[in-house]
């Protein structure tokens, strides 16, 4: 699964397609339903980058804490589909409940009978 930020700037999206070529991208809120078309911007093949990813920038219509469906197509081909969770977490530090569960302290006694 990939990460993405909220966020109104561009940001990259690295993948492996099945083929050699894309030339466009859709993104799905699983939250709305909203479709939306992505304009891409910086294009990077392997064969320029030195890399084995694939890689354009765009900016992604993201809402903190909601998952995404992202579509790469050649033409009408689809050549990658991926599943997209956003968040401004940073990475090293990611937990799923942050700021939602806080541990509690209490002075409770057990007796053990044997």
């Amino acid at each position: 699964m990939t990460i993405l930020n909220e966020t109104n700037n561009a940001q990259t999206f690295r993948f492996m397609p099945q083929g050699t070529s894309f030339d466009g991208a859709t993104v799905l809120d699983e939250a709305t339903g909203e479709l939306t078309v992505l304009t891409l911007s910086n294009i990077q093949i392997p064969s320029t980058s030195g890399n084995y990813y694939y890689s354009f920038d765009s900016v992604f219509p993201t809402v903190e804490n909601r998952f995404y469906i992202v579509k790469v197509y050649n033409g009408t081909d689809l050549v990658f589909y991926d599943k997209v969770f956003c968040t401004n977490q940073p990475l090293t530090s990611f937990t799923i409940n942050n700021g939602q569960y806080t541990a509690t302290s209490t002075n409770n006694e057990f007796v053990f009978y044997e």
